[in-house]
């Protein structure tokens, strides 16, 4: 019997670039449009598995008609395609080159990828409106430190800017809030999160949203999800520098890394263990990296038991958190 099809698909606003591994060279171009896709989709035999590349929203209506239709759908991390993509193609990019990389590298690696499983429209809209607001939080930013030399003739003007951006952003915390609230699990996995030293209304309310959507297998699984996982770059006897993977979302990390340095300012407990990562030789961004990391394996025990954060010893072995 002939195997499934491992198929690659290559997301625009505009089309779809569809290639097979089973036949390189020859891709398919659709329109992205719900009709057209799914008349294509309904081509395919059962047991198809379909790669995606993560790009922004231009994804979702394909993914969502393959897991509607029954498919086994892999969204899958354009960093990770990035680096497959420049071993295998030596720097060649275009887009039925992206097609056919997808395909390979999803017939290649299917068995150690995890399943798309889309987000209720809930999910979605709130998943959306965290996104949202850590885009106008960066403009912000970076408006803040572009524009720190302008005139003073204009400065009114940039400061009356960047109020209107506090103010959307402001604006889009209370509907996050206000949708967690409507969310039995999630209000009462946010009161436990805010129990955690460090955790505010805002770090609180992000991971509420997410850690239900995820679902991770384990505190690990989650650290890696993150990218808060340290990559080993070891060769015989030396022993490389360790760096976050940074896989992730980018805005988790800055929430637990900007929880972690409250904590360990307000928390004596989080002091203590703040100055022993120092005392061990870590640099500072290092140890609140740690911390961080430890944050985010404590608020995934607290969404698997339901309940809130104890305190520990202070002179507890930090071990596991590194």
């Amino acid at each position: 019997m002939q195997s499934a099809p491992f198929i690659g698909v290559d997301v625009s606003k505009a089309e779809l670039v569809i290639a097979d591994s089973a036949t390189a060279g020859q891709v398919t171009r659709i329109p992205n449009q719900k009709r057209r896709t799914k008349q294509w989709l309904r081509t395919l035999p059962a047991g198809t598995r379909i790669g995606v590349e993560s790009t922004g929203r231009y994804h979702e209506l394909v993914v969502n008609l393959a897991h509607e239709l029954g498919f086994t759908v892999y969204l899958l991390n354009p960093r990770d395609l990035h680096h497959y993509g420049k071993a295998v193609h030596n720097g060649r990019k275009t887009d039925p080159l992206d097609a056919e990389l997808i395909a390979r590298y999803l017939a290649h690696e299917h068995a150690r990828l995890r399943p798309y499983s889309p987000p209720t429209a809930y999910e979605q809209n709130l998943l959306l409106l965290q996104r949202q607001r850590a885009q106008v939080v960066q403009k912000k930013a970076a408006l803040t430190q572009s524009l720190a030399d302008l005139d003073a003739a204009c400065q009114a003007a940039l400061t009356e800017a960047l109020a209107s951006l506090q103010r959307l952003a402001d604006s889009l915390d209370a509907r996050i809030q206000a949708l967690i609230a409507q969310d039995g699990e999630r209000r009462a996995l946010n009161q436990h999160l805010r129990t955690i030293p460090g955790v505010g209304p805002l770090c609180g309310a992000h991971l509420a949203a997410l850690l239900p959507c995820v679902r991770p297998d384990n505190a690990d699984a989650l650290v890696g999800y993150v990218g808060l996982d340290p990559k080993p770059r070891d060769s015989g006897c030396r022993k490389g520098q360790r760096k976050l993977s940074k896989q992730g979302p980018a805005e988790t990390r800055r929430l637990l890394y900007l929880a972690a340095k409250t904590a360990a300012r307000v928390s004596p407990e989080w002091r203590q263990r703040y100055q022993d990562l120092l005392a061990q030789g870590r640099a500072p961004a290092e140890a609140i990296n740690i911390l961080a990391r430890r944050l985010l394996r404590i608020a995934y025990a607290l969404y698997c038991q339901g309940t809130g954060y104890v305190a520990h010893e202070q002179n507890q072995p930090l071990a596991s958190a590194t």
